[in-house]
């Protein structure tokens, strides 16, 4: 069987996910997530290509993600159980590195527990919205946009952890990358993109329905 070719860039991306991350990449790193954490919060590879703008970092977006998750993993773990991870000793010998992981474990707590509560109200007063709010109304409309962008966002999140932690194991096993991120983003965008045309038809429609519900009503 031929050998497998490795192009360039390949090289590259393997070169630097072995590189030794230096306490002077990470700070800035983590100060701009924790800045800009919204970014962070729906779209964790988004926030990494940002990163590398303002910061400089020569790492791409891939091993900026895989590192933050990481030192994140260890700092949840540390939490619940106490234990401190050795594969992230970096956290427990850096003060500053500790309390920047720290505050991005918070903040998405936080964020978690704000959106099941959203959730469970928007449950409870559901019977009263299908009651008193109009069927075909624009804040009607606005609201289910909203609510379809943020599950996009979330699915976004979810994917991309899931294909990171596969790819990482495909790489430690010296095995070809199967799973793109980049795929993932253009997937996710082209149902954005679906869910905004599909919002500005509803809202044309329910403007001319409005006009016409108006010359009927005023109609004598």
């Amino acid at each position: 069987m031929p050998p497998i070719k490795t192009t360039k860039k390949s090289k590259e991306s393997s070169r630097d996910q072995t590189l030794r991350w230096k306490s002077s990449e990470i700070v800035p790193v983590l100060k701009f997530l924790n800045e800009n954490f919204d970014m962070w919060y729906i779209n964790h590879r988004g926030a990494c290509v940002k990163a590398i703008e303002a910061t400089n970092i020569i790492r791409d977006a891939k091993s900026i993600y895989n590192k933050v998750h990481s030192l994140i993993r260890a700092m949840q773990e540390n939490i619940k159980t106490g234990k401190k991870s050795s594969a992230n000793a970096i956290i427990w010998e850096d003060e500053e590195i500790h309390d920047l992981v720290k505050k991005i474990c918070e903040k998405t707590q936080e964020r978690k527990n704000r959106d099941n509560r959203m959730s469970d109200s928007d449950d409870t007063t559901s019977n009263i919205d299908e009651v008193s709010s109009v069927p075909f109304s624009t804040e009607a409309v606005e609201k289910l946009y909203e609510e379809k962008l943020q599950y996009i966002n979330q699915q976004r999140t979810k994917l991309i952890e899931t294909v990171a932690i596969a790819n990482s194991t495909f790489q430690k096993s010296n095995v070809p990358i199967p799973y793109s991120l980049d795929t993932i983003e253009d997937s996710c965008n082209e149902k954005t993109n679906q869910v905004k045309q599909l919002r500005t038809e509803l809202l044309q429609t329910i403007e001319v329905l409005n006009k016409k519900y108006e010359m009927l009503k005023n109609f004598n």
